[in-house]
């Protein structure tokens, strides 16, 4: 057993577990990264085992380390067929589905493991004719209220789950017995692996609930007031913390969840909002309206009036471009409502002020297809240095992982250079080989594709001592709960219309798992194809490696291509 320092420390939530528990327990939760006591309370179980309770979880996955609580419903010895002994086969009902369990070398538990009795157990998943089996796993038979003649029996994890229980029955100075000590109604199961069974990390967080009850009330600030959570109907974080991790009943546990959802969202709030105020402590060089620029060339080209949706929007980025502090805001709007138009204009009013643009996309696919889309709507007005160009035009360069070297070589110039005032491409803009000359603005295209990190990188590749304005694109649905927390450091502009003779997009969900369903939509595919239209049909595919690489490393296993449509 090794040694627990630190016994009669103070505790608290930012108290290092390392502090209060065995050193191995300790070291097992830190693959976890838990590191403190605040993080290991926060840490929820994954669900609750509830007596005759009927649990919502989906088949668990092959190789998954589980954790079940059910009842025996048939115990048999099997004789092994390809050497001299026996096994035991248990089947265990949690009321959602019944798992097939096998011991060998059974002499033992097999007087333990019978029909009727209640059972926990934890294994590594394995999956035959969609039944779930588990190879030898840890298990406990739990005392049961219907046969008070049965005690709690059990392997290591029985040991583990009886040392939590006296641990904190001695904490609270209860010397009653134990034989009771796992007859509850909720047990709580918690995300584990093969090293951190549900058990360990429960014994962990009993101990550091007793300890913080034996601190006091003062051991834990609670971050909202009296006041405060009598208005939102909210328990304290040390209310929350004992009635989602030692539950008496479901009431409990929805009111715990209730208020960690609130602290999730709150913490969420305040680090969002250090940003803004950080963000608006930040410079930008001001963009005001360049009379006679490319912005306006392009504008007197358009064959068509902007929505009003558009009009409002670019009302609202014209006025932030033209102040010296950052930009930053979302655009919302469906395929087809006119963002990679606004996004241009606001482009092209920051190139007249003689800075650079970097449009990130999130795949190649999506970055050639705006190089190509912006191309079209310039036309002679983004060919720069060109024969034909126009007196006010750019140059648009892309940037993509693909490129040849040489390609790849001459874009890089161009942006270091400045000779691009557009520059588009993927994660390749992130690279430290790619410099700016003078970036201005920054559009993100399908922001929830990037992390704030990739975001930032791209900040930072400005010059001057000045960040870049930061203009967001997404044609996700985002109800406006979800934009403030996803989003909240992003002002939110949202078009909420199609120009005028655009028609409207319809999206069908077709389950795989229906044959006639999956066969209609490659007859509707023919069936525009016959038209004289074009279908796109998009596989996606983790990974970039292809030819030798892929080969070497195993990662080359891509079947055959098939035709869709003769």
């Amino acid at each position: 057993m090794s040694d627990r320092v630190g016994a009669a420390a103070p505790v608290n939530p930012a108290t290092p577990l390392a502090d209060i528990l065995d050193a191995d327990i300790a070291a097992k939760l830190d693959g976890l990264d838990l590191h403190t006591v605040g993080q290991l309370l926060f840490y929820a179980p994954r669900r609750y085992a509830q007596a005759g309770v009927v649990s919502a979880d989906e088949l668990p996955e092959a190789g998954e380390w589980i954790t079940i609580v059910g009842r025996i419903t048939r115990a048999d010895l099997i004789r092994m067929k390809r050497r001299n002994g026996q096994f035991l086969k248990v089947l265990v009902d949690d009321d959602t589905r019944v798992y097939e369990a096998s011991f060998f070398n059974p002499r033992y538990i097999k007087n333990k493991l019978q029909p009727g009795a209640r059972v926990m157990m934890a294994g590594k998943v394995g999956l035959y004719q969609g039944r779930v089996q588990l190879a030898h796993p840890e298990w406990a038979v739990l005392p049961d209220g219907t046969d008070p003649d049965v005690a709690a029996v059990g392997n290591s994890m029985m040991s583990e789950l009886y040392a939590v229980e006296q641990e904190a029955r001695e904490a609270a100075g209860d010397d009653a017995s134990l034989d009771d000590a796992f007859d509850r109604a909720i047990l709580p199961i918690y995300p584990a692996t093969k090293d951190v069974q549900t058990w360990v990390i429960w014994r962990a967080i009993r101990q550091v609930l007793a300890r913080l009850d034996a601190a006091g009330r003062e051991a834990v600030v609670d971050a909202l007031t009296h006041q405060q959570r009598q208005q939102r109907g909210l328990l304290t974080t040390d209310e929350a913390w004992h009635a989602m991790h030692v539950p008496d009943d479901m009431a409990q546990i929805d009111a715990a969840r209730q208020r960690l959802r609130f602290d999730e969202a709150y913490a969420m709030q305040l680090v969002l909002a250090q940003r803004a105020r950080l963000d608006r402590a930040e410079t930008a060089r001001a963009c005001p309206h360049v009379s006679g620029g490319i912005e306006d060339a392009l504008t007197a080209r358009l064959p068509f009036t902007l929505t009003d949706g558009q009009t409002a929007v670019l009302g609202q980025i014209d006025d932030e471009l033209d102040r010296s502090v950052p930009m930053n805001r979302l655009l919302q709007g469906e395929v087809g409502s006119g963002k990679t138009l606004v996004a241009l204009l606001a482009m092209l009013r920051v190139v007249d002020n003689g800075q650079q643009c970097a449009l990130l996309a999130p795949t190649e696919v999506l970055a050639a297809q705006h190089y190509r889309t912006i191309r079209t709507m310039l036309g002679d007005l983004g060919i720069g240095g060109e024969l034909g160009a126009a007196d006010v035009a750019t140059t648009i360069t892309l940037v993509t992982g693909s490129q040849r070297t040489a390609e790849k070589r001459q874009s890089l110039l161009d942006v270091v250079t400045g000779t691009s005032g557009i520059v588009i491409g993927t994660h390749a803009l992130l690279q430290e080989n790619v410099e700016f000359f003078d970036l201005g603005f920054v559009v993100v295209d399908e922001q929830h594709r990037f992390g704030v990190e990739q975001r930032d990188v791209l900040r930072a590749k400005s010059s001057g001592g000045r960040v870049p304005h930061h203009l967001v694109m997404t044609a996700t649905p985002i109800p406006r709960t979800v934009a403030m927390t996803v989003f909240g450091d992003l002002e939110t502009s949202v078009l909420t219309e199609l120009p005028k003779g655009r028609q409207e997009i319809s999206t069908s969900v077709v389950p795989m798992g229906k044959p006639a369903w999956m066969n209609r939509v490659w007859e509707r595919a023919a069936e525009e194809v016959a038209a004289g239209r074009q279908v796109y049909v998009v596989c996606s595919r983790i990974g970039d490696e292809t030819g030798e690489k892929a080969a070497k490393s195993g990662g080359d296993q891509r079947r055959e291509a098939v035709a869709l449509v003769d």
